[in-house]
């Protein structure tokens, strides 16, 4: 408790999540990098900085600390970010471009640094957009297009202009007619708060063609045609509204099971949905309950049904790095340890949706997070489980006297969603590479070289206070599973060979992205999972928050 104290406290998140992301390869928080021209950020940054052309060369450590906090005090741009920002995330980035500056004769450019160059460039646009408020964002319910005409052309705003560049904090303050607007119609269920991010998998869902299948839509049976979905952790409610939004556009309806392992969290679910009126003033007395219903079940434990679910959700719980525009609590306690620990339950939950879809259904694996270890690690390490799994079920079938010979084989493809069906959303593919990192508090013997050499005494306190500030824990990165299990394996590179914590194999990315599959014959093949089919949200493209979303059909 004394360390987690001490790290929020000092702000040595903010110092973690840049190192973190900023050693990730290409893609997972910023875009390829070859073809950007980096000449105006360089400007930018320089312009931002210090004003000094040595970047504090030759100064003692306790003049650089000082140096920092004038710094901190006179930066222009963290002024303009405002109080309730993120702000410090620019600050720890300075210290990662300090060598962008233009070099002295001592110290020419290699023609290698080019690409880590732009990329550093490009992540401080990643970082400035997080130190940002979130703006505001709202989306007009399905299930009146002309009260939304005429909603429209009550905004007070240009109708056409549908960015808002203000967030909640300051919405009273900067335009009260718009609040005034804003909790009038989201009341009575015409408009719906949501962030974009939020808005993805249900969204996208739709684009597919999830709700209306052609092949469910030739059955002779009614009943066969209804869309039946489960949404496994569905709290705070705001896909579960936009399901049943979409059943209200179906002539043949729908079922939604809003299903989330926190009771208390079940019942804020239920009052929204009431709140929300899509069900009807007395959705009890007119036969609507049927729509929905709720469970409290433990989403990696879910019972499999006979016939499984058509659609199902799978926002899981995650770290949540891609909301710390709204949460500003998020980065100061930011540690890699946190998505480490989810990895195994963001698995157990996705490979539990697997098994309980049905034949030609939908399953939306999403979170708010861009940390690969949460996502892509998650998607791959789950098919490829379940694949594991199916082999075993079929090898004991067949060794067992069953004389069952109807084996249905679950394959499964990740779906590529087209930019033509994007409508002109900003979306990046997924990566199939990354890197593993966990962190140790380290102590400061690293900083006590020369302090037997002071013979000022104040000059041994500001050393003393300058090696508090330091002591953040150290990121240490794994090449592999056995490096981060086994202290003397060759290639563990931590100096202090620091076994892992929550370690699993399949954290770490595939050296190709196939897996060997069988057919209901049990012939064997490698099938590719073509991870780039995921998407990546990131902030700095839309001004949003950070997301993470891929459907993966069956």
């Amino acid at each position: 408790k004394a360390e987690q104290i001490w790290h929020r406290r000092s702000g040595a998140g903010y110092n973690i999540f840049v190192e973190y992301y900023l050693k990730q390869p290409n893609g997972i928080v910023v875009d390829t990098i070859d073809d950007v021209d980096a000449t105006t950020t360089v400007v930018a940054i320089v312009a931002t900085g210090d004003g000094g052309g040595g970047g504090g060369a030759g100064l003692s450590r306790a003049a650089l600390r000082r140096k920092k906090k004038k710094k901190r005090k006179r930066n222009p741009e963290s002024e303009s970010l405002g109080e309730n920002n993120n702000a410090p995330l620019v600050e720890k980035c300075r210290d990662h471009l300090e060598q962008l500056r233009t070099p002295t004769s001592a110290q020419k450019p290699k023609p290698k640094q080019s690409n880590n160059k732009k990329k550093k460039l490009l992540f401080h646009d990643f970082l400035v957009s997080l130190s940002k408020p979130l703006p505001l964002t709202f989306r007009f319910r399905k299930t009146n297009n002309h009260q939304k005409k005429q909603l429209i052309n009550e905004l007070p705003a240009d109708p056409n202009e549908f960015e808002f560049a203000i967030d909640k904090n300051s919405l009273k303050q900067k335009c009260p007619t718009m609040k005034e607007f804003l909790m009038r119609y989201t009341k009575n269920g015409i408009l719906a708060r949501q962030e974009l991010g939020s808005m993805l998998p249900v969204w996208i869902l739709e684009k597919v063609g999830a709700f209306h299948p052609k092949s469910r839509m030739k059955e002779k049976n009614q009943n066969n045609k209804i869309v039946r979905v489960l949404d496994m952790c569905s709290s705070p409610g705001s896909k579960t509204l936009q399901v049943i939004e979409e059943f209200g556009l179906l002539r043949t309806g729908g079922r939604i099971r809003a299903n989330d392992v926190n009771i208390t969290r079940l019942d804020s679910l239920k009052e929204a949905i009431e709140r929300s009126g899509l069900l009807g003033d007395d959705y009890n007395n007119d036969g609507n309950e049927d729509i929905i219903k709720y469970s409290n079940v433990d989403a990696s434990k879910y019972p499999i049904p006979k016939n499984g679910y058509n659609i199902i959700l799978c926002d899981v719980p995650c770290s949540g790095d891609g909301t710390c525009r709204k949460d500003l609590h998020i980065i100061k306690n930011w540690l890699p340890s946190i998505g480490n620990a989810l990895h195994s339950l963001q698995k157990s939950i996705l490979i539990r949706a697997l098994q309980c879809i049905a034949l030609d259904g939908y399953v939306c694996y999403s979170t708010c997070s861009l940390n690969p270890i949460e996502d892509e690690a998650v998607v791959y390490g789950a098919l490829n489980e379940i694949n594991q799994i199916q082999q075993k079920q079929q090898k004991q079938k067949q060794s067992s006297k069953s004389k069952q010979q109807n084996n249905i084989s679950m394959e499964f493809e990740l779906i590529h969603v087209s930019k033509e069906s994007l409508n002109g959303l900003i979306l990046h593919p997924g990566v199939t590479t990354w890197n593993v990192a966990d962190y140790n508090y380290g102590d400061s013997s690293n900083n006590n070289d020369d302090k037997g050499n002071d013979k000022n005494k104040d000059d041994n306190e500001e050393e003393e206070e300058e090696e508090e500030e330091e002591r953040v824990p150290k990121l240490c990165w794994y090449d592999s599973y056995e490096s981060a299990t086994t202290t003397n394996d060759a290639n563990n590179h931590n100096s202090d060979n620091i076994v892992m914590n929550d370690a699993v194999r399949s954290m770490w990315p595939p050296s190709s992205p196939t897996i060997a599959t069988a057919d209901t014959n049990t012939n064997t093949y490698n099938k590719t999972i073509p991870l780039n089919h995921c998407l990546r949200l990131f902030p700095q493209d839309q001004d949003t928050g950070g997301f993470f979303v891929t459907i993966i059909k069956r």
